[in-house]
């Protein structure tokens, strides 16, 4: 008898694991699956479903039997297949050729940026499948409505906290497979796009649990969460049509976006010439267009070894912005001496007026790109990475700019944000109440050619535009650029590789400040605060049943509120 009972428990062994082996998988391609809204703006509205069957695989889990440990790493797979898909466009970037890298150290750099790059990033993420079991099916039996939030409110979370530390690289966050959707993104301009995080996520939550409840023949509660999924899609949807409808243009200001289509490649072999040129050329053809032009707009980095090395370059500049009439933006690195005569290399933006003279105020780059720009733990990656040491083509690491650094221009004070810095909304949020009027996004996403890389990045920047209520425009080398307005309505222009182009266009520079650009991360707070409540609000018999439980919670609630507020006080504006 014994020896039959040890082959059935060695047989139902082997059955769990191979159940296990299998959710592992369909978990893994869930989550790429659900990455598909990202990849293709067509797909935005499927972003209201495509997490529901994760969401029904947490809450049937929560409830017991699966330990804490298991559902970490369920999570984790499919956070995991979700970040790959994100970052899968690394691999149209091989062999890397920019980087003068060898075929070998290429697929090195492209593992660590399609597999570890976003095990790094799923890493936290995942630590929904573990706290979800805390809630459990025993708290949130007596109310239908506590798990969506529950989970809704810890991914928005999760997803904020990715914005403090370099190892979080909020590229490929839930609100930006809305983006191309003005209606369905004008509430981020209260909260900010964590609410459009918190919306999704809550909405395919309240499915999954309508779903679970009819399994369970709970049909009341069952159309209580179906009514409040479409109540929150339908009041988003509805704010987004009166936004739209009601908001009204004031002062313009016409910008002439140049994209100048030349690789950054290029402009390593042949030098400056091979960018400088081409982007004086479009802005002469811009001045000769017949339109009143207020302000042209370069790309990002079109001097690599500084602008000061290059004798020329001010005067030259200087020259075409005399002759042109305009004022002219133009991106570069920057190699300075401080007062104690250091030198420090930043990546910057500057403005040459029509009279000849530079401004005296530089942007620089707030968040430069690790492994792009510099490399963060340098020693372990030397040693265990060597190929991601070799990544970054410049001879010295790109330091960070610590200042939002207005313009003073004839129409009102610009604000800068170079590439990576359009990824974090605390920064165009300092540059917004430190004055700015006006947001100038300069990026080089040569990079990314023949990838939908240029389209996220591009994303990002409408999302921007929505938080603050305010207008921004686009100069890039590549891909899409234009004018994004204050209700994430853009003119996005694609052009093919090779062509250079300009686009002059009346872009609102002054709308009443939003509340998520006076408030800040006031939501985020929020749901810090309501997340850590939600034990509480439980009835007294199941806290005390579930003591340990409760206080592990609170603990983590407690912390993730500090968090919050840390990072508020560290990304708060400093005064001009």
């Amino acid at each position: 008898m014994k020896v039959l009972e040890q082959i059935q428990s060695q047989r139902a062994g082997r059955n769990r694991n191979k159940g296990a082996l299998f959710s592992a998988l369909l978990l893994l391609l869930g989550g790429a699956l659900s990455a598909l809204p990202l990849v293709f703006s067509s797909l935005s509205l499927f972003a209201f479903v495509f997490l529901s069957p994760f969401c029904y695989f947490l809450y049937s889990r929560a409830g017991g039997g699966t330990s804490l440990w298991a559902l970490y790493g369920y999570a984790l797979c499919y956070f995991q297949g979700y970040y790959m898909g994100s970052f899968s466009f690394f691999t149209a970037m091989y062999p890397l050729e920019f980087a003068g890298l060898s075929p070998i150290a290429a697929l090195a750099v492209l593992f660590a940026a399609t597999v570890l790059l976003p095990l790094l990033q799923a890493v936290g993420m995942a630590l929904l499948g573990p706290l979800t079991a805390l809630i459990g099916r025993r708290l949130s039996r007596g109310l239908p409505l506590l798990f969506p939030l529950a989970v809704a409110s810890l991914w928005t979370l999760l997803s904020y906290l990715q914005n403090l530390t370099w190892m979080g690289v909020p590229w490929a966050p839930l609100s930006i497979a809305l983006a191309r959707s003005p209606l369905l993104i004008q509430s981020a301009s209260l909260f900010g796009h964590h609410f459009l995080i918190f919306l999704l996520v809550a909405v395919n939550a309240l499915l999954a649990e309508a779903v679970a409840r009819l399994r369970h023949c709970r049909e009341r509660q069952a159309l209580l969460a179906l009514a409040v999924a479409v109540a929150l899609f339908g009041s988003n949807l509805l704010f987004g049509a009166l936004r739209l409808s009601l908001d009204k243009e004031e002062e313009q200001v016409t910008v002439a976006v140049l994209q100048g289509n030349v690789s950054t490649m290029e402009d390593a072999l042949y030098g400056e010439d091979a960018m400088l040129y081409p982007f004086a050329s479009l802005a002469r053809a811009a001045a000769k267009s017949g339109k009143q032009i207020d302000l042209m707009l370069w790309a990002e980095a079109v001097f690599l070894d500084g602008l000061e090395s290059h004798p020329y370059a001010e005067v030259f500049l200087s020259s075409l912005a005399k002759e042109t009439g305009v004022i002219q933006v133009v991106g570069s690195y920057s190699l300075r001496e401080d007062s104690e005569g250091e030198e420090h290399f930043y990546n910057s933006l500057f403005v040459f007026y029509p009279d000849g003279t530079i401004s005296e105020e530089i942007y620089d780059k707030r968040r430069p790109v690790p492994f792009g720009e510099y490399l963060p733990w340098a020693s372990f990656f030397v040693a265990v990475i060597p190929p991601l040491a070799e990544i970054n083509m410049l001879a010295r690491n790109i330091e960070a700019g610590e200042a939002p650094s207005l313009f003073s221009l004839p129409f009102g004070r610009a604000g800068g944000l170079i590439c990576f810095d359009s990824l974090y909304p605390a920064l165009a949020r300092e540059s917004t109440r430190a004055g700015a009027e006006l947001l100038l996004l300069a990026t080089n996403d040569s990079w990314f050619d023949g990838s939908f890389a240029k389209d996220l990045h591009f994303s990002h920047a409408v999302l921007r535009a929505v938080e603050k209520r305010q207008g921004s425009s686009t100069g890039r080398q590549h891909g899409t650029f234009g004018l994004h307005f204050a209700q994430g309505r853009d003119r996005g222009n694609h052009r093919p590789r090779h062509t250079h182009a300009f686009d002059p266009h009346r872009d609102v520079h002054r709308q009443p400040h939003s509340i998520y650009g006076n408030r800040g991360q006031l939501y985020a707070v929020a749901s810090a605060i309501r997340f850590n409540a939600i034990p509480l609000s439980c009835r007294q018999e199941r806290i005390v049943r579930t003591r340990s439980r409760a206080c592990i919670f609170s603990a983590f609630g407690t912390f993730l509120i500090c968090q919050v507020v840390l990072g508020g006080i560290r990304q708060a504006p400093k005064s001009s």
